[in-house]
Order: structure tokens, then sequence, then C-alpha cells
């Protein structure tokens, strides 16, 4: 992906620019959030809403590049792919887990249900750690606790299906749950990815239009760190948790030296202003570390500080 130069509109609310015949424009909601949307020959696609114009560039520079190839129809044809795979599989793993049920004593509308609950559980769970991977940069407990019951539990069955079978048996009656499985950690992935849900006969998930701007609303502008100004973080500072004042005497959790939950809240070239302003551009394990970030949206803000370096004026020579 080339990196691209971004022109901001006189209206200040709207921020353009142009990757070959792919135009990304990002645009300033009147919640204060923000929002990306990619034209170009291979179709149209929109971001969901973004805290910082930051992360926003940066979804819609990572977008400009498969728009170049067609990248929307080759979406729908891979989403179409996983969600077939992922119907016959659990149809499959649906009758292994009901012949397991009526062979243990289940009646047979009870029997019907327990595949529902077992498969079930791995579809709630990974939409849950999709959720939170995009709200908060990673999963909880729960989440990840109830996908690895379920992944668990559904081998378990087909393969006490198949166990009177010998070792082939339990392998060809376990298959159908591993492909479930893969298929649907595979389309999850993808909607990750491009943060609409691909439809295999049509385009992408339509997302409602901005909204209008209130009238008299003053744009938020955060001022850029002068080079000049070092960056201090405070080695620690106690700060309260979900909510509730940190109380004397109790441990409270502490803000050390860029690895804080808070830095989640701040704007990515607040937390990197010192190698930005050196022309510096961060890995994307220093991304990860001290923004506590999943991989995916480290790349996203690893786009858009490149952005910013490739923008930054030459430094005048001494």
């Amino acid at each position: 992906m080339s990196a691209v130069t971004w022109q901001r509109t006189p209206d200040r609310r709207t921020w353009r620019a142009a990757n070959g015949d792919t135009v990304l424009t990002v645009s300033k909601l009147s919640s204060g959030m923000f929002r990306a949307d990619v034209e170009g020959p291979g179709g149209t696609a929109r971001s969901p809403e973004f805290r910082t114009q930051l992360a926003a560039q940066g979804w819609a520079g990572t977008r400009a590049g498969g728009c170049q190839v067609n990248g929307e129809k080759v979406a729908r044809v891979l989403a179409g792919l996983a969600v077939a795979v992922a119907v016959v599989a659990g149809i499959v793993s649906f009758t292994h887990i009901e012949a397991l049920a009526l062979a243990h004593g289940y009646a047979l509308g009870t029997a019907r249900l327990l595949p529902v609950s077992v498969d079930g559980l791995i579809v709630a769970a990974s939409l849950s750690c999709l959720t939170e991977a995009r709200a908060r940069g990673g999963a909880s407990r729960w989440s990840r606790a109830g996908l690895a019951l379920g992944i668990m539990a559904t081998l378990a069955a087909n393969v006490a299906v198949g166990a009177h079978f010998g070792i082939i048996g339990m392998l060809v009656h376990a298959w159908p749950a591993v492909a479930f499985i893969m298929a649907s950690e595979i389309l999850l992935r993808m909607i990750r990815a491009t943060g609409t849900v691909p439809s295999a006969g049509g385009a992408a998930g339509t997302v409602a239009e901005p909204e209008p701007a209130v009238p008299g609303e003053v744009a938020r502008v955060v001022p850029p760190v002068p080079p000049s100004v070092p960056l201090v973080i405070p080695a620690a500072v106690p700060v309260p948790v979900d909510g509730v004042p940190a109380v004397p005497g109790k441990r409270a959790r502490t803000v050390a030296s860029g690895r804080t939950p808070a830095a989640r809240q701040q704007a990515p070239e607040k937390v990197f202003a010192a190698e930005l302003a050196a022309g510096e551009l961060p890995s994307l394990r220093a991304i990860k570390e001290r923004m506590h970030v999943g991989t995916d949206r480290a790349r996203v803000i690893h786009a858009g500080l490149a952005s910013l370096v490739q923008e930054a004026p030459p430094k005048a020579a001494l």
C-alpha cells in the first residue's frame, strides 16, 4: 500500500486523499467521532466510527490497496465460501451431537436442542470476542473461556460418536466440528479486518449516513506537539478503575511509562509524539505494547502514523 497525502477541506470537518483511482474521505461526525469512506473501481466501503481522526485515516489507507484489485468482489466470494463450509459442517456436527444425545437417554426434542447449545456457544463467544476486540483491543476472560469450552465440547461429542469405528472413525467424525470452527473463525476475521459484514450476494453491509453537522458547532482540533517539547510521562499515577475513584489503602492500577490501559483512550499521535517529532515510525510491536491493542488495530494505527511521518516537513538544516 502506497502512502497517501491528506488534504483538509475548508469546512475543517473533512479530509480527502487520492491513491490512484481510489478516493479516500474521512469525515468528523456531530458526535465527535470519525468515519472513513473509500471509493474505487472495486466499489465503495465505509468504516465503523473511530474515536480519532488518525485511526479513521489508517483504516481508509489500509482499504485503499484492496480497491485496486476489486477487493469487494473477492471479499464477497470468500465470505460465501466460508458461510457455505460453516453451514454444511454445522449440519453434520448437529446430527452427530443429536445422535449422541439420543443414545444417552435424551428425548428427541431436547436432543435437537443440545447441538444448538454447543455450537451456538462457539458462535456467541466468537462474536463477543470480536466486539470486545473492537471496543477495548482485547477479549475478556469469559469470552475466551466460552469459546474454548464450546470448541472442546463439540470436538469431544463428535469424537465420541465415531469411537466405535476406531481411530479413523474418530478422526472422520471429528472433521465436521473442525471445519465448522475454522470456517466460523475465518468469517469473523474477515469481518474484523473490513469493519463490515460482507454478503455473498451483494455489496458489503450498509451503514447509516453520517449525521449532519450541528449549526454553530466548533470543530475540536488537537494542536500538534512541537518537536522541541519533550513528551513527559509520570512514573506512576493512580487512576480510577471502571469509574470508581481510587481508595486510600487499597491497591490501585498505575500509569507506567507508556504501558497503561488509559493509553487506548489517547490519540496515537500523542502517545508517539516523540517518535513523530524525530521523523521515526514506531514498530508494530511498540504500538501493541504502548497502546494495548491487538495486531489488526496496531496495523491500522501504524498506517496512519506512516502517513503523518511522510507529511511531516523536512527539518531545516542547522
